[in-house]
């Protein structure tokens, strides 16, 4: 009679743990989305080929200190010659930028009309996460005009370029001040020639 109590209880140990881990899993997983937003000058699409537009993204349902990778194609659909701005915005809840890190990388710094650009994004899940159960935001693709030596983005070139440079200098794509922007000849390093990049181009627009 004795073992049979045991065995019971033992059942009944192994199916509360059981379900323990099922809810713990739940619990820890988050589905996500992102809506895309970008300007009339730029196209954004699964494909090289430019045949299957992208409106949103869904990054499926991710657990703590998950790394989810997509690749966009984004094809300049303008007049003139850009350089390609991402960023994150809108994040509901508020919060989860605290816990999720979003990214991205391309091969191309600029874009030239009619040409694609390559773009990998990457989303991570901060492995102390707490109190997310679900989130979204927007990836918000810009594009602004392409100024040789204009390491900051804003039409021209001048001092606050060679400050956008000293903070990254001595870097290169896996550094942590690494800066997409001021790497200004492409050649996957900050360093003194793309301080004498910006020192040509000085105060041109």
């Amino acid at each position: 009679m004795r073992s049979r109590h045991l065995a019971f209880v033992a059942l009944i140990a192994a199916l509360t743990l059981a379900s323990q881990i099922q809810y713990s899993a739940v619990r820890n997983s988050l589905p996500g989305v992102s809506a895309l937003e970008t300007s009339s000058m730029l196209g954004i699409y699964w494909d090289g080929s430019c045949t299957q537009k992208v409106s949103s993204i869904r990054w499926g349902v991710l657990s703590p200190g998950e790394r989810k990778l997509f690749s966009l194609y984004v094809r300049n659909e303008g007049n003139m010659t850009v350089s390609l701005i991402l960023n994150a915005s809108n994040w509901v809840p508020a919060d989860a930028s605290r816990y999720l890190s979003f990214s991205w990388r391309s091969n191309n710094r600029t874009v030239e009309v009619g040409k694609t650009a390559k773009v990998n994004l990457t989303l991570l899940v901060s492995r102390n996460i707490r109190g997310i159960l679900d989130f979204a935001f927007d990836v918000v693709v810009g594009a602004v005009k392409y100024v040789p030596g204009d390491a900051n983005n804003d039409g021209v070139v001048d001092v606050l370029d060679i400050v956008t440079i000293s903070l990254s200098y001595g870097s290169n794509s896996s550094s942590s001040n690494w800066n997409f922007y001021a790497d200004l000849n492409f050649d996957g390093f900050v360093d003194i020639f793309d301080l004498v990049a910006v020192s040509i181009q000085f105060r041109k627009s």
